[in-house]
This record gives C-alpha cells, sequence and structure tokens, in this order.
C-alpha cells in the first residue's frame, strides 16, 4: 500500500517542528549575493543585510537565489511548452480518495479529492509557446486560465470563482554541468515549482 502526503502539508510538519530551533524569514527576498573569504554577504529587499556561510537556493522553478548566483535562467532553463495550473476548491463531486480526468487535444482538466476528501484540487494542463505573465497576480493567471480553457466542458466553465489561488507553473528542463558557485548553491529543488501553500510558505536563507 502506498500512502501520499501533499507538499504543502509536509512544508507546516516540518514547520512545525522545527520552528522553535531554526530561524524563518517571512515576506522576503534576497536581492543581492556578495562572496568573500568570510562567506557571502547577502542584501534582502526588506530586512537588513547579513553574513552567512553557505547560502543554498530552493525556491522553486523560477530560482531567485539560483539567477543571482548562477546568471538569467534563459541561460540554462528550456521550455518544454506545457503548462500547470493546480487550485484548492470544494470537493463538490464528492470524491472518495480519488479522481477524475477530462481530455481534449492539447488541453486537460482534473480532480482529485485531498486531506481525507474535505477538498479537492483542481489541476488543469495545457500546452503552448511561452507565455509572459505576472506569476504573483491572480487575476492575471485566471484570465490566462480562462481563455485557454474557453470553450472546454466539465468541470472548466466557471471554476475560475470556485477555486482559490492558482498555482501556475510551466514544464522546463534545467541544464547546469555544476549546482555550486562557490558558498552559494542551487539544489535540485530550484528546479521544481514550488507547492507549499501561503499560510505556510517559509524561506530560511542559509544557516549563520
Amino acid at each position: 500500500m502506498r500512502f501520499g502526503i501533499l507538499r504543502g502539508d509536509l512544508a507546516c510538519i516540518l514547520y512545525e517542528h522545527t520552528r522553535h530551533h531554526v530561524e524563518y524569514v517571512f515576506d522576503d527576498s534576497i536581492t543581492s549575493l556578495t562572496e568573500d573569504p568570510q562567506g557571502v554577504r547577502v542584501a534582502f529587499e526588506r530586512g537588513g543585510p547579513r553574513r552567512f556561510d553557505l547560502v543554498v537556493g530552493a525556491d522553486g522553478l523560477h530560482s531567485n537565489v539560483r539567477a543571482l548566483a548562477f546568471g538569467p535562467e534563459s541561460r540554462f532553463v528550456k521550455e518544454m511548452g506545457l503548462y500547470c495550473a493546480i487550485f484548492t476548491t470544494a470537493n463538490h463531486l464528492g470524491l472518495d480518495h480519488t479522481g477524475q480526468l477530462y481530455n481534449t487535444p492539447g488541453k486537460l482538466v482534473g480532480m482529485y479529492s485531498a486531506r481525507g476528501n474535505t477538498e479537492a484540487k483542481a489541476a488543469f494542463y495545457f500546452g503552448s509557446p511561452p507565455l509572459s505573465y505576472d506569476r504573483r497576480d491572480t487575476g492575471q493567471q485566471k484570465k490566462l486560465l480562462a481563455e485557454a480553457f474557453a470553450g472546454v466542458g466539465w468541470e472548466a466553465p466557471g471554476c475560475w470563482t470556485r477555486c482559490g489561488t492558482p498555482r501556475t507553473s510551466t514544464s522546463t528542463r534545467s541544464a547546469r554541468s555544476t549546482w555550486t558557485a562557490g558558498r552559494p548553491a542551487g539544489s535540485r529543488c530550484s528546479g521544481t515549482p514550488p507547492a507549499a501553500p501561503r499560510r505556510c510558505r517559509a524561506w530560511a536563507p542559509a544557516w549563520p
């Protein structure tokens, strides 16, 4: 028998079990990395600068840390032509530890139960050339999805009003010969989309 756990739930569990002895910094972002013999000086968007022995970027597909350490992602990330958006929504289909899929050429809509059937996840996949959009703009992402799935049946019509905040990402291939640049480093997690829910998204810049 196989068991699964949502990455958002796993993030919450890890946070709750480490927050008393690990420093977490919320609602901030790195703006620059400067390495010297004593470590890495890290400048933040909101907080003051700090120094660390090691900086590891594991902040998702469009990793800010990776861009600062290795350069623009366009140099080593290749778009594969597939976009995905996942929402949390009510389990109005009454799904019992299962899911359903609806396919049309170039598009897929899926619904699966989550958290003991108390809610559901709605997933939308579609093929497209590279798209330009603000990944932090919920309204813009919903508009993009509504246009992409116009005329598609089943659960697609009206889903944008029932569902919460989308987590929209693209399928890519990351090609790097190394994941380190001195003391700054990028983990394999910087090549996959972040999935933790906003309420528990935490960012630990490094360990001093």
